[in-house]
């Protein structure tokens, strides 16, 4: 049963991992794309890539520096431990702010019809 655990744990983080990558090239590659074909169009992708960015950051900047005690039994660092604390309050923020959207653009249409 722990081994099951902790491939979950560890294939999970790993998983993430991967993915929150892809979304990086994506979000790189797309820009890129765009500048070289419609530079018009590529305001919008390179305005995504700022928020995106923007959202990282403050989400590393809300991330906590102290490590819990169980944290430094399973030997993770200071700097692996805010890393992880960042990408949580990024995923929280970005969560939140689609939320909102929703509701917003749900009462909007409501709204307007």
């Amino acid at each position: 049963m722990d081994a099951i655990l902790n491939f979950m744990g560890n294939g999970g983080l790993i998983i993430a991992i991967i993915l929150l990558i892809v979304a990086i090239v994506a979000s790189i590659i797309r820009p890129l794309y765009d500048l070289a074909t419609d530079f018009a169009e590529s305001k919008k992708a390179l305005i995504g890539v700022l928020g995106l960015v923007v959202l990282v950051l403050i989400g590393f900047a809300l991330a906590g520096g102290e490590v819990p005690q169980y944290a430094v039994e399973k030997g993770i660092s200071a700097k692996e431990f805010r890393m992880i604390g960042a990408a949580i309050n990024t995923a929280i923020i970005a969560i939140v702010i689609v939320a909102v959207y929703l509701v917003v653009d749900i009462v909007l249409n409501i709204v307007r019809n």
